[in-house]
């Protein structure tokens, strides 16, 4: 299992795990400023970072050797607003990026790190919004 944290004023992630009841430390990531939401793509062994002060979307490649973790950056993401929180898309390629302050919400290809589409919900602060994003059959 693995435990991840963000620490805004130091801009890193730190990632964790458990063993005999005591949390070790695996891994410290430095990021760009102001990281605000991190996840975990499962089959890909990618964290995604939204760096908020920076305006971009960090994303690194991990691997793992007993108890030490290593990252490397794949690459950043810029972004024209601040980035807040993070949503995979399940048994998709995509991640949403919700505006941190303001109503954008954008969707990025996870392969490509390119951006797919953009939607502004006028009026809304869309990181405090939340919603369950499930994939549906049409009738």
């Amino acid at each position: 299992n693995l435990l991840v944290t963000w620490h805004r004023k130091d801009s890193q992630v730190r990632c964790w795990s458990r063993r005999d009841r005591q949390w070790i430390s695996l891994a410290t990531i430095d990021t760009p400023m102001d990281p605000r939401s991190v996840v975990w793509q499962k089959g890909a062994n990618r964290l995604w970072v939204a760096c908020g002060w920076s305006r971009q979307i960090a994303c690194y490649a991990i691997s793992r050797s007993d108890m030490q973790l290593s990252a490397e950056l794949v690459g950043l993401t810029d972004c024209d607003f601040s980035p807040g929180k993070l949503c995979l898309v399940e048994d998709s390629d995509r991640l949403l990026v919700a505006d941190a302050f303001g109503g954008a919400l954008g969707m990025l290809d996870t392969e490509t790190r390119l951006w797919a589409g953009r939607h502004d919900f006028l009026g809304q602060a869309i990181a405090r919004v939340h919603a369950w994003i499930a994939p549906f059959e049409a009738l």
